[in-house]
C-alpha cells in the first residue's frame, strides 16, 4: 500500500511540475513575440515594399508627409489611433499609417 501511495504522490508532483514548465514556456514564447513585434512594429508594409524596390521611386523622409502642405495644417495631428487606441508618436501626421495596427489615419 505504501508503494502505491508513493507512486500516486510522485505522479501528482510530476504533473504539477509539467504544468508549471508549460506555463513558463508559453510566457517565454509570448515575450519573445512581443520583443520581435516591437522591433519590427515601426515599419509598415508600404514602407517595406518601397525599401525593397529598385530605387526608381524617391525615398521619403520619415517625418515628411505624403499629403500636400495645406491639407493637414488646419487640424492638429491625433495623439491616439482611432482604430486600435494606441498612443501615436509626437511626429505623427494625418494620412500616415498607424505603426501598431497599420491602418491609415485620415482627417
Amino acid at each position: 500500500m505504501n508503494d502505491k501511495r508513493k507512486r500516486a504522490i510522485l505522479s501528482v508532483v510530476g504533473m504539477v511540475a509539467l504544468l508549471i514548465v508549460c506555463v513558463i514556456g508559453v510566457q517565454a514564447v509570448f515575450a519573445g513575440l512581443g520583443m520581435v513585434s516591437a522591433r519590427h512594429g515601426g515599419v509598415s508594409s508600404s514602407q517595406s515594399a518601397q525599401a525593397d524596390g529598385d530605387g526608381s521611386q524617391p525615398v521619403q523622409e520619415p517625418g515628411a508627409s505624403s499629403m500636400p502642405e495645406d491639407a493637414g495644417s488646419s487640424q492638429p495631428a491625433p495623439s491616439f489611433c482611432p482604430f486600435c487606441g494606441e498612443g501615436l508618436p509626437s511626429s505623427f501626421q494625418w494620412g500616415q499609417f498607424c505603426p501598431y495596427c497599420g491602418e491609415q489615419v485620415e482627417a
